[in-house]
């Protein structure tokens, strides 16, 4: 049993930051994940204390990772909390790095929301709002006002030569 929340967790998560990756591909890489401690029962799993999970050329960085399943032990949401929560991914344009206060992942919408001193960067480009969104399935990206944020969006785009 608790293996299977175990890894019903560390699939969400890379489901989650599968940022230029098909999900096939990723599950070939072994998954590290490291915390000073887990608590697992039915209903959720959290990690806690300087949680490290790394994938390939992913990594996320949290103070605590919170996966919450349903009935059926598949996970539903994602809650990752920290100061900040970061990001990293590799992707075939640069690393794109992120981080926020927390991160939320509804499995079910494939929604990311990001919250509380967001920072998107890419290749010099930098985005900057209290909140985004990003919702998966229809890959739109949604920041500030359009977010229900409360601050304006800014951005810092590089020329192109």
């Amino acid at each position: 049993m608790f293996r299977q929340v175990i890894r019903s967790s560390w699939l969400l998560l890379l489901i989650w930051m599968g940022w230029g990756q098909a999900a096939s591909e990723q599950a070939a890489v072994p998954i590290q994940l490291s915390a000073d401690s887990v608590a697992l029962d039915e209903q959720r799993s959290v990690y806690r204390g300087q949680v490290d999970l790394r994938q390939g050329d992913m990594q996320i960085l949290a103070d605590q990772i919170t996966v919450q399943h349903d009935a059926q032990q598949q996970p539903r949401r994602l809650v990752a909390l920290g100061t900040p929560v970061r990001f990293r991914h590799k992707a075939s344009s640069g690393w794109i790095q992120a981080q926020a206060q927390r991160a939320d992942y509804e499995v079910q919408s494939e929604e990311l929301t990001l919250i509380g001193a967001v920072v998107l960067q890419q290749a010099g480009d930098v985005m900057k709002s209290d909140r985004v969104i990003y919702d998966r399935r229809r890959q739109v990206l949604k920041a500030g006002g359009a977010a229900a944020g409360k601050q304006r969006v800014q951005m810092t785009l590089q020329a192109t030569e």
